[in-house]
Parts: structure tokens; C-alpha cells; sequence
């Protein structure tokens, strides 16, 4: 099965803290006892969700806006 969802396209504000949310999003879900490949395809989606707005603290989301993303 192919890593990314192609669905999940996103236009490019900002690439500022894409690899923190994306190291994060990693951790994140390894911890909570995702494989491999489903912890990088959620760093994925936190990473595309991030660089969809400005700032870098500031475009960080919460797990409810990274959810909401998912099921789009």
C-alpha cells in the first residue's frame, strides 16, 4: 500500500516547522503503539496540516485538527 494519501494535497503556505510537527506527529503515534507505517503516514498528515498556515509555533495543530484533515 503506498505510504501517502494523494488525496491529502495541500497548498504550501509555509514550509516553517514542518519537520518538528512531522518528528512530532512520529513520536506521537509510535508511543500510542502505531506501526511504523501508520506513524509516519499520521507525522505525514501533521506535517501537510502545518505548512498550510503561517508562523511556526503558531501553525502547529492540534490532534482534533489533524483528525478532522484525515477524514477528508
Amino acid at each position: 500500500t503506498p505510504m501517502l494519501n494523494r488525496r491529502q494535497r495541500q497548498m504550501c503556505i509555509r514550509d516553517r516547522a514542518a519537520g518538528d510537527s512531522f518528528c512530532g506527529g512520529l513520536v506521537d503515534a509510535l508511543l500510542e503503539g502505531a506501526s511504523i507505517a501508520d506513524a509516519a503516514r499520521w507525522a505525514s498528515l501533521v506535517a501537510a496540516v502545518t505548512v498550510t498556515r503561517r508562523g511556526a509555533q503558531a501553525s502547529l495543530p492540534t490532534r482534533v485538527e489533524v483528525e478532522a484533515r484525515e477524514t477528508d
